[in-house]
């Protein structure tokens, strides 16, 4: 699962820090310099990349025989670039590739994405609305169960 973060702000902010440690360590930091600067100047995840960590987490523990793993890729916005690069990174082709139906402001036409297969879900707010209260209801039933 591939959650797309567009943080763009906090990237570009994150990098000229990454210069300025750079310049005032000879360009050699340490890891323990390099560990700081990515924990404190990146902002927290927004609420929908946790909540699909949970529910990939979830269905990870539920399926053994399957290993379902989670990336966030921060920085930058969904579009034929980012699904280019997983292509290459992840060595699965487009056609393996799944989204989720955009919405009308999508900037991009879906030729442009190199044959994902896209996963149709309501156009209608409200009833996804309904839809993400009645996931929050059951992440929050299996929380509980596996407390106790």
């Amino acid at each position: 699962m591939v959650h797309v973060v567009n943080d763009t702000n906090a990237i570009q902010t994150l990098r000229e820090q990454w210069i300025k440690l750079n310049e005032q360590n000879n360009h050699n930091p340490s890891v323990t310099a390099i560990e700081d600067l990515l924990i404190h100047s990146l902002p927290p995840l927004p609420l929908s990349a946790k909540l699909l960590r949970e529910q990939v987490a979830i269905l990870d523990a539920v399926y053994p025989k399957i290993r379902i793993d989670y990336l966030i890729i921060r920085g930058t916005s969904f579009g034929p670039a980012v699904i280019h690069w997983l292509e290459q990174y992840l060595m699965i082709g487009t056609n393996s590739m799944f989204i989720a139906m955009p919405d009308a402001t999508f900037p991009h036409q879906f030729a442009s994405l190199g044959g994902v297969r896209v996963v149709t879900r309501s156009s209608v707010k409200e009833e996804r609305a309904i839809r993400d209260e009645r996931v929050l209801e059951l992440l929050k039933g299996v929380s509980e169960e596996w407390k106790s």
